[in-house]
């Protein structure tokens, strides 16, 4: 299912750009195809075989209310993806109880076409979820914090466990979940809670 798309205020002689969203139950074979072109021009290969694909787990996407249904946002340049951003969505464990959030992931933006503002266009979009109430925060890692300080987010320090990972040796704490260095809320005034969190399912 297409839904409205987001016009982005990004504007050149010859195009305006705008934000398409995208159920991901409905994502078209053409699509998917754009999206695993532009993950292979972004990370290198190394990179992209260690980042496993995002889940909503504990709970299987259609257990989620149709609006906190897992999206996908697409820009494109003459026919071509060239940024996108998806949500899911998680529930995770504080110390203050289950917590359901917007789990960010899968930003990307085609080399060629940095430094647009097309980046900060999809995450945005994606957000904007957050704004209109589907979920309290956003919570998601990064290894450019820079970037999204800039749209209002900030880094907590948190210790983050997965206590469903496959390895039963493991000790509860012993190693973050994060492959990147830095995990980040939206928006930065949420009274984030102190202490472990559980996120009950591998990163995203």
């Amino acid at each position: 299912m297409r839904l409205p798309c987001y016009f982005v205020g990004y504007t050149t002689p010859m195009n305006t750009y705008s934000v398409e969203e995208v159920l991901v139950s409905a994502i078209s074979a053409a699509d998917e195809a754009a999206l695993r072109t532009l993950s292979g021009m972004v990370y290198p290969p190394e990179k992209l075989a260690g980042i496993c694909q995002p889940a909503s787990a504990p709970a299987p996407s259609l257990e989620w209310p149709a609006g906190q249904a897992e999206r996908v946002f697409l820009l494109r340049r003459d026919g071509q993806v060239v940024a996108t951003s998806r949500f899911l969505p998680r529930r995770i464990y504080t110390q203050q109880g289950p917590l359901d959030v917007l789990a960010l992931a899968g930003v990307k933006t085609h080399p060629e076409f940095r430094g647009l503002g097309l980046g900060s266009a999809v995450v945005r979009a994606a957000l904007s979820h957050v704004d209109r109430g589907a979920f309290p925060v956003s919570l998601f890692q990064t290894g450019v914090p820079e970037f999204y300080e800039k749209l209002t987010c900030r880094h907590v320090t948190n210790p983050f466990t997965n206590r469903l990972a496959a390895d039963p040796a493991k000790t509860p704490w012993s190693e973050s979940p994060w492959w990147e260095a830095h995990a980040m809320i939206y928006p930065a005034a949420y009274p984030w809670p102190e202490g472990p969190i559980d996120l009950c399912g591998p990163a995203w």
